[in-house]
């Protein structure tokens, strides 16, 4: 079941929102309207999601609706917020990211397979950590 977490979104002064969340307060972003906030709030979820999945740890459980509006009136006290208006409350997916290791086969010619390991070694990489650095930086 996918986790949702209540972004927090605190007006600043300067315009636009900064978004924290309760479950994550190392975190956090801004955007200067609500929607580029939230986009910006899914990209540093999905951030957090995979160091914790290197990690081989999971997302905080949600907290509630009333611990985050009292978290929220708190930061509404904080340096930098334009208190003529409202905080908002925005509903954000928690993107999972499962780091358990898979087994594949895949079938390469022997030249390839002696080339890649050959740079996996040169990058001090083994060869399932040097396939999996190439994926992630040539698939996202």
């Amino acid at each position: 079941m996918e986790k949702l977490y209540y972004g927090v979104f605190i007006p600043a002064i300067e315009g636009g929102y900064v978004v924290t969340f309760l479950e994550c307060p190392a975190i956090g972003t801004q955007g200067e309207t609500l929607q580029e906030a939230y986009r910006n709030a899914l990209d540093i979820l999905n951030i957090e999601a995979e160091e914790q999945a290197k990690k081989r740890q999971e997302m905080p459980e949600p907290a509630s609706y009333e611990a985050v509006v009292a978290y929220a009136s708190e930061e509404m006290k904080g340096e930098g917020v334009d208190c003529s208006r409202e905080f908002r409350l925005q509903l954000v997916p928690v993107p999972t990211a499962d780091a358990t290791p898979v087994r594949i086969n895949i079938s390469l010619p022997r030249y390839i397979l002696e080339d890649l390991d050959r740079k996996a070694r040169s990058k001090g990489f083994g060869r399932s950590q040097f396939v999996a650095f190439l994926t992630q930086k040539f698939a996202s």
